[in-house]
């Protein structure tokens, strides 16, 4: 739940090293891969993984979680919104409300 909530601080003009990110996504590729592994390769896993990267360096970001209607059926996806960056999913999903 946290990360789908504004971070509670940030730092001014951080920034994330070159290729921490792509880092943190391949090495959940990688675990995905070990036998018996409950990691998955998927957008909610990456999503993770690169929402903490970014608050690791102090970059505001949440993850975000929709749905939209496929073909006879419903797809979900989660992606990373960050300060400054684009807020859609980039394929038409709708966000999720979250409701305390």
């Amino acid at each position: 739940m946290e990360l789908l909530r504004p971070p509670a601080h940030s730092r001014p003009g951080a920034r994330v090293p070159r290729g921490a990110i792509g880092s943190a996504v391949r090495l959940v590729a990688l675990l995905a891969r070990l036998p018996g592994s409950r990691w998955r390769n998927t957008c909610l896993y990456r999503s993770v993984a690169e929402c903490l990267v970014l608050r690791h360096y102090g970059i505001p970001a949440e993850v975000r979680i929709g749905a939209k209607r496929g073909e006879g059926e419903i797809e979900a996806h989660a992606w990373v919104v960050r300060e400054g960056g684009r807020e859609d999913s980039g394929g038409g999903h709708q966000p999720l409300v979250l409701r305390a």
